[in-house]
């Protein structure tokens, strides 16, 4: 699948495909969570860890398209993504 960045619009979380600068939606799994720490959006894993911050970029993502276009994630919890962190 293609590389995403992690962005922020006002409270929401949002997510740009790298390849066409498009917001893509994505399904993530059971247990992910988004929340905003110091004015930065962070995408956090079912145990706690964050997983990406904004601006980060992640990469070597599974998953199908569903019909309306989103993404369904495929992974288990003991594989988490590739994260390209910002400065």
């Amino acid at each position: 699948m293609f590389p995403i960045r992690v962005e922020r619009d006002g409270n929401a979380l949002l997510f740009t495909r790298v390849d066409n600068g498009e917001r893509q939606s994505i399904v993530w799994p059971a247990g992910y969570s988004a929340r905003l720490l110091s004015g930065r959006a962070e995408l956090v894993a079912p145990d706690g860890d964050v997983v990406a911050r904004e601006r980060d970029v992640i990469n070597d993502l599974g998953g199908t398209e569903g019909d309306n276009g989103e993404i369904v994630l495929c992974f288990d919890f003991a594989s988490k993504p590739v994260v390209d962190h910002a400065p």
